[in-house]
């Protein structure tokens, strides 16, 4: 039965109910007043017959009384309420307690909302100062902190579009804990994985402290673990600088020592930087496979700029998506 359908027969029953008891306390008004009317009569007869007439209708009368007094109850208390079940209506001990949730729920209104957090987070990003700021503001007793907890989670999913798995994956690169070290390390993860929200990343990462219970976040309890090249610093390295051989060569020389993350720090970069996607690096890698028998050299790259100029495509773009295709394909140098 739906809540609609339920309400509605609440509703019936409780007119039901309310009038037969008004019918009910009538006629045992009216009974009681008989009852007064016959004591009186049977006291003023003289007659033996019309006292015994009498004494048998103040008899019969509270008879009806009780009745009428034993009707009410069984309606009120047994069957008003067996109807209630069946149909699912909530009992008098459970609207007592509905009444003092609604209670507790009146005196936690004070407690920090979701629209408290996103307005707190307002010019910040998801770091430590902003973490510890949140609950250091908004933590005061269990109620407090816990309805504090839920408003930092559910402000993440509203701000940076975190999803429960998101959570859970940063859940499980750290190991569900949660330092100066592990943060690091899941900062330089994101920084290295192309295409990656980093913003988004972190907001999981720090509600995944907040559901852990972490608060506030540690500060200088862990070694950072040394940064190898990333997206950012690519992105920061070709400033003012355009894709071609003498900057592609620099970058991988620069980061010589770890050529396979500068790889992917570059591809993610020309993504970032020139709205690269793997579409457009496979296409380049056919195009090459095709015409230059898969050698990325000059020859190739001049080769793959006219063809995309002579068909109207954006030569910059091309020529970001050539060396990405170059770095994916693990050369290094032109």
């Amino acid at each position: 039965m739906s809540e609609v359908a339920k309400e509605q027969l609440q509703k019936v029953v409780d007119i039901i109910t309310g009038v037969f008891s008004a019918l009910m306390a009538l006629f045992g008004i009216a009974a009681i007043m008989f009852a007064i009317y016959v004591g009186l009569k049977m006291a003023k007869a003289e007659d033996e017959n019309k006292r015994k007439e009498a004494k048998q209708q103040l008899l019969w009368t509270i008879i009806a009384i009780v009745a009428v007094i034993g009707i009410t109850a069984i309606l009120m208390g047994v069957v008003k309420p067996l109807i209630e079940t069946q149909i699912g209506a909530p009992s008098t001990q459970q609207q007592n307690n509905n009444n003092n949730n609604n209670n507790n729920n009146n005196n936690n209104n004070n407690a920090p909302t979701v629209q408290d957090c996103v307005n707190y987070m307002s010019g910040k990003t998801p770091d430590t100062d902003a973490y510890n700021g949140w609950f250091g503001k908004d933590s005061n007793g269990t109620t407090q902190k816990a309805a504090a907890v839920t408003a930092w989670v559910e402000a993440m999913k509203q701000i940076y579009g975190i999803a429960p798995e998101d959570i859970t994956t940063a859940k499980t690169f750290v190991s569900d804990t949660y330092n100066d070290t592990t943060k690091n390390n899941w900062k330089n993860h994101l920084d290295n994985t192309p295409g990656t929200n980093v913003n988004k990343g972190m907001a999981a990462y720090y509600a995944a402290a907040a559901q852990k219970g972490t608060i506030p976040h540690p500060t200088g309890s862990g070694t950072p673990t040394p940064t190898g090249p990333t997206v950012q610093k690519c992105v920061e390295f070709m400033n003012g600088k355009t894709p071609n051989p003498t900057v592609y060569n620099k970058w991988f020389e620069d980061n010589a020592s770890n050529k396979s993350a500068a790889a992917t720090a570059w591809v993610g970069a020309m993504k970032q930087i020139y709205n690269v996607s793997d579409i457009g690096i496979n296409t380049c890698i056919m195009w090459i496979n095709g015409n230059f028998s898969g050698k990325f050299d000059n020859a190739s790259m001049s080769g793959w700029a006219v063809f995309n100029n002579d068909n109207g495509y954006d030569v910059l773009k091309a020529s970001a998506e050539f060396f990405a295709a170059a770095a994916t394909k693990g050369v290094y140098a032109f």
